[in-house]
């Protein structure tokens, strides 16, 4: 059954970058393929020879949208989540639930180092793995060091951090932006905020894509299921802004539509995922200033929770939206990223005819355990 929904948007941005290896990409360019391919391939060789290392040749047969790698050196222990999911190249990917970063792990010193190589020594040698630590990391260099030496490579990614002032009657009289007060006062006066579901969310996402001709480079199967199980878990909050009704009229389109996941542990919110709508005429048109207001009231939600609002990393676009609210606001802060490309992954980036060409390779290359529902 297909859903009938208002969400149809013409441009889907996501609030991190396309990828924390953006970087790196770039670097890549100035580098030759030759030793591209050999770096991948000692990665590879590493991750590997760290699984021979600890005897764990095979990974742990798991099923559902959190699996866990688990480890013991001496009295500390540690898991790992992480979730699967294929791209639209159907590389099988890995990251922790979007809804939580990873934090420090047990032990010290060297004993700190020998269970994270254990934890990643669990993890499946088919998929291409990206793990992302909160901002104010301790022991970053053991973390680093260990990651490093099982065929990860280390990043250094900048985000934006909000933290909600004790006490205000109105928040925005709390920014410091020349002109971004009255502009949410103008979209609060315009618009109305409210709750949407994850299927109206993906749909709409999805309609966009397929309308607009665009791509995204996200994996859309992973999105969906971290979504979903967001939902199941309560920890997530999808809202949509749009044109306040005229009487006798229906619910105006959504302009635009933001995702919101928190973690109450480390009391952390993360705007997720922020979508709008580009293109409409006369009272279709969407309003210029949706996005901001979904901003804003995902500060609201930050400040009555008392949590940190992180942004996830930035587009330069979204760079300049936080900038409106003024000097203070948004805080740049340093968050680690660790990332593994399989090495069919690195292969058919640069060598794209060679899925084509060597599909039985790829399957063999690409298998990974195998997802729920996913046919044999």
């Amino acid at each position: 059954m297909t859903l009938v929904s208002p969400f149809h948007l013409a441009q889907v941005e996501v609030l991190a970058a396309p990828s924390a290896a953006a970087p790196q990409r770039a670097a890549d360019a100035k580098t030759s393929l030759l030793t591209l391919l050999a770096q991948a391939l000692g990665s590879t060789l590493r991750f590997h020879w760290n699984r021979l290392r600890y005897l764990s040749l095979t990974s742990e047969v798991q099923k559902g949208p959190v699996r866990y790698a688990r480890a013991r050196q001496g009295d500390a222990s540690a898991n790992l989540p992480y979730s699967l999911g294929r791209d639209n190249r159907g590389v099988l990917c890995g990251v922790q639930p979007a809804w939580l970063y990873l934090g420090d792990f047990a032990g010290a010193g060297r004993q700190k180092v020998a269970l994270i190589r254990k934890l990643l020594a669990k993890l499946p040698g088919s998929v291409t793995f990206h793990f992302s630590f909160q901002s104010d990391l301790p022991n970053a260099p053991l973390v680093r060091e260990a990651f490093a030496s099982a065929g990860f490579t280390i990043l250094d990614w900048k985000t934006y951090i909000y933290t909600p002032p004790t006490e205000y009657a109105d928040l925005v009289d709390t920014f410091t932006g020349k002109s971004i007060k009255g502009t949410l006062r103008r979209a609060r006066r315009d618009l109305e905020v409210v709750e949407i579901s994850a299927d109206e969310f993906i749909e709409g996402q999805r309609a966009n894509l397929a309308s607009s001709g665009k791509k995204t480079n996200r994996n859309d199967n992973l999105d969906e299921l971290i979504l979903r199980e967001a939902v199941r878990r309560k920890c997530v909050r999808v809202l949509g802004a749009r044109r306040r009704s005229v009487t006798g009229s229906g619910p105006a389109p959504i302009d635009a539509a933001l995702v919101c996941l928190w973690d109450e542990t480390s009391r952390t919110m993360l705007l997720w995922r922020l979508s709008y709508r580009e293109y409409g005429d006369g009272p279709l048109k969407p309003h210029v200033d949706a996005s901001k207001l979904l901003v804003l009231a995902a500060m609201e939600d930050c400040a009555a929770r008392r949590f940190t609002l992180d942004t996830d990393g930035y587009t330069p676009g979204i760079a300049k939206m936080y900038q409106l609210f003024g000097p203070g606001v948004f805080q740049h802060a340093d968050r680690l990223h660790c990332e593994r490309e399989c090495l069919w992954a690195t292969l058919i980036r640069y060598y794209p005819s060679l899925g084509r060409r060597f599909p039985r390779l790829g399957r063999l290359l690409k298998a990974g355990p195998r997802l729920v529902n996913e046919p044999a």
